[in-house]
């Protein structure tokens, strides 16, 4: 696994002429009411949380609680969600379900079709029945330089659901659902991430078979699936229109 570039657009953001600021200047101000009230008002946001780094324990999902739940700390609906230079950990959403996920982050759509783009983050701990980390539904996605560890997908009976389970427990760091659509990941590493069913790092099907997936320069290790995934490719069930393509990566 080495370092990509990040190309200008996905670097981070001038926050000089933010749209709000959360907090004022000190820690207590700085609050999970308050990040979500920020995040459903839109625009670029601003911390000021004072001098030392600061950690914001979100009680509540910053964007929408409805459209199937989901998205531990984000749900995003349209508009263009970069996330980058962050941390997710401990994040969680339901428990179980068949298409319901994203531990730290579930989007639904975006602007023109446009990815969501993940880079220089890191992911651990994230819990939820589907995509411990990150879930979508006909959504595309950008991951660069960033890490995904020990992240789980607990639900069971997979989706659709088996006759007498819940459903769920798929992607254990990132379930991609939907049909037309990419996943694009670089100098990323995941690690120990967990599926009750399939994936146990990646969980990628493409109903209509057009969507593609490509990874580079990364490494996937001991992500454990623990009943299915695509032969040959360790820690990943893919459906899509052809094999990922897969460049100075190792998967074991």
């Amino acid at each position: 696994m080495r370092s990509v570039p990040v190309p200008a657009p996905d670097r981070p953001v001038n926050t000089s002429h933010a749209s709000r600021v959360v907090g004022h200047g000190t820690q207590a101000s700085c609050t999970s009411a308050a990040v979500v009230a920020a995040v459903r008002a839109g625009g670029i946001i601003r911390f000021s949380c004072g001098r030392k780094p600061v950690t914001i324990r979100m009680s509540a999902t910053a964007g929408e609680q409805f459209d199937g739940g989901g998205g531990g700390a984000i749900f995003a609906r349209g508009g263009r969600l970069r996330i980058v230079n962050s941390v997710f950990t401990g994040n969680r959403c339901e428990r179980d379900g068949p298409d319901i996920g994203g531990g730290a982050v579930r989007a639904l759509s975006q602007y023109n079709d446009r990815p969501v783009y993940v880079v220089n983050s890191r992911f651990s701990a994230n819990v939820c029945s589907n995509g411990g980390a990150l879930s979508s539904i006909g959504v595309s996605w950008t991951v660069l330089n960033s890490r995904f560890l020990s992240n789980r997908a607990i639900g069971i009976g997979a989706n659709p659901a088996q006759a007498g389970t819940p459903g769920g427990g798929s992607g254990g760091a990132i379930y991609n659902d939907g049909d037309r659509m990419t996943l694009s990941i670089a100098g990323s590493s995941f690690t120990d991430n967990n599926a009750n069913e399939g994936g146990g790092a990646i969980f990628f099907v493409s109903d209509n078979r057009t969507g593609t997936m490509a990874i580079k320069d990364s490494t996937l290790e001991r992500n454990r699936s623990e009943r299915f995934q695509t032969a040959g490719l360790p820690g990943i069930f893919f459906l899509g229109a052809r094999k990922p393509t897969i460049t100075g990566s190792v998967l074991r």
